[in-house]
């Protein structure tokens, strides 16, 4: 799993961060627009595992910040989707770490060590009770990747 850089893959944004939609990018891969478009305004990082590019986009909506997470194929489809987000809850998104072969580790809420780990296949999930709380995906039995999360140790 590697860090893509901007030049490789990037997002701008359609329309304008004023509106009161929410906000969406286009992906552009080269410098050039590929006219695929995801939910979120700012791209936290973008990473390759095995052909297959994760990405993390954040809303840039203050108070109710929203972490948007993506498996996408070669063709930019989005094998996977989740989103992150608590009302009235300001997120600061920082990856942590890589930890091969397929899994990464970061931060967006408060005191939370989030890990993700992608499967080469798509496996069984339960839609209503296989996700840590204030993780929301669009309604599937299947899954490509797999959220966990535990508080960080602070000391006293």
């Amino acid at each position: 799993m590697k860090i893509l850089p901007p030049s490789e893959f990037s997002l701008q944004l359609v329309g304008s961060h004023l509106s009161d939609e929410m906000p969406k990018s286009e992906i552009v891969l080269d410098g050039r627009p590929t006219g695929k478009t995801l939910d979120g305004a700012i791209l936290e990082a973008a990473l390759r595992w095995k052909g297959l590019i994760l990405v993390f986009v954040s809303d840039a909506v203050l108070y109710e910040d929203t972490l948007h997470i993506y498996l996408l194929d070669r063709s930019l489809q989005a094998l996977d989707q989740a989103s992150m987000y608590g009302l009235y809850s300001t997120g600061t998104f920082s990856l942590l770490d890589i930890v091969p072969p397929d899994t990464v580790r970061f931060v967006f809420f408060g005191d939370v060590v989030w890990g993700l780990k992608i499967s080469d296949h798509k496996t069984l999930r339960f839609p209503i009770m296989s996700d840590p709380h204030g993780v929301r995906r669009p309604f599937s039995f299947h899954r490509q990747f797999k959220l966990n999360s535990s508080p960080t140790i602070t000391p006293n």
